[in-house]
């Protein structure tokens, strides 16, 4: 139902192109709403996600600080843990890809 209102407003509006930044999700109804749209819309992606799993992508916007953050992050807890002499597990974000958790730790 919001994709039909949006896609009637696209039409409506006379929208004739669409460039957006996100990831897979954003991407997948993205294309339905053109799918929907009953026209054809052109569109751009420009992949912006820490999870840096879109196809085809080297690297997306924002992947680069979510590896800092998270390395600097582990790096902080190591130190505690070595300084207790405990031993501390790390979870990183990054959906089913793993990407983030490989280039940071």
């Amino acid at each position: 139902e919001k994709v039909s209102k949006i896609s009637a407003g696209l039409n409506s509006l006379g929208i004739d192109g669409i460039i957006a930044t996100g990831g897979d999700s954003s991407f997948d109804r993205i294309a339905e709403l053109l799918r929907n749209a009953g026209g054809e819309i052109p569109f751009v992606g420009i992949p912006k996600t820490i999870d840096n799993d879109i196809p085809d992508t080297m690297y997306s916007l924002g992947f680069d600080s979510a590896v800092s953050v998270a390395a600097n992050a582990i790096a902080n807890v190591r130190d505690t843990a070595e300084s207790h002499r405990r031993i501390i597990t790390v979870e990183c974000m990054g959906r089913t890809s793993g990407f983030l958790t490989l280039n940071a730790g």
